[in-house]
């Protein structure tokens, strides 16, 4: 339900440019949200959660090795803070790009 608000959100967005102080008809937005839209932190919170829950799952299946350190360490796979986030991973073999991200 709620993917829905957001998309009906996204949906009813009209546009419409002004040329020569007229207004030139409205159009619909086929691509992204609007600059400064108050959903763009929310859609950014949302994709990143996705994206962490999908590392930390390919790390707890040992599909990839976080990067090791001395044993009194804790493991740390990752960092996120606002819309950064940093990954440190361990290279076994050669270096495999997937796309189920």
């Amino acid at each position: 339900m709620k993917f829905n608000m957001v998309l009906n959100n996204l949906n009813i967005s009209r546009f419409s440019l002004l040329i020569n102080g007229e207004v030139s008809g409205l159009f619909k937005s086929s691509h992204g949200i609007k600059q400064g839209d108050p959903l763009s932190p929310l859609l950014l919170i949302l994709c990143v959660e996705v994206f962490l829950r999908g590392l930390n799952s390919r790390i707890h299946h040992q599909a990839i090795s976080p990067y090791s350190l001395p044993r009194q360490c804790p493991v740390v796979s990752h960092l996120a803070f606002a819309n950064d986030v940093v990954i440190f991973l361990q290279e076994r073999g050669g270096l495999e790009i997937s796309e189920e991200f």
